[in-house]
């Protein structure tokens, strides 16, 4: 799976940067130089953040996460930029978390994950208006087919 070869990838990286620390004196510094901060937030995108794991406290509202497919199927590539990167946060926040409920019929609360910025500013930018209106209505009608969505009418669903 792409996800687990990328955390495996990460998690090699910070070894190979533990391992070269000694020697980094050697070079020209290599490791101060590279940005890593940058890349901290791997782990959670991934799904290798174990803080999210942990259990669920009680009378946490349980949360069904949908598989929204290509709507949110790139969370490094959105995730990167500016303010539309918390769509991508919220997402693997709740695909992660312990209050995750995998059978719909528990869950209090359904989210759906959707980079729609990301999609506007990748996709649908690129594209001329009248394409653009018929891709909008596209994705909002297979929004509304969600299949738990007629359970009370959305208002149990959040974006």
């Amino acid at each position: 799976k792409g996800s687990q070869a990328a955390l495996r990838a990460y998690a090699r990286a910070g070894q190979l940067r533990v391992r070269a620390a000694g020697v980094e004196h050697l070079d020209c510094r290599w490791n101060e130089m590279v940005n890593h901060a940058m890349f901290a937030h791997y782990p959670l995108l991934l799904g290798g953040d174990n803080r999210l794991t942990q259990s669920c406290p009680p009378n946490t509202p349980r949360i069904f996460v949908y598989e929204t497919g290509d709507i949110a199927d790139r969370p490094l590539s959105c995730a990167r930029t500016g303010f539309w990167a918390s769509e991508v946060y919220v997402d693997r926040f709740l695909r992660h978390s312990a209050c995750r409920e995998h059978d719909w019929r528990h869950a209090d609360l359904f989210f759906v994950p959707a980079y729609l910025t990301c999609w506007e500013l990748k996709r649908a930018s690129k594209l001329a208006a009248g394409a653009r209106t018929s891709e909008a209505e596209a994705l909002t009608a297979r929004l509304r087919d969600l299949p738990h969505w007629s359970r009370r009418g959305g208002f149990d669903h959040v974006f």
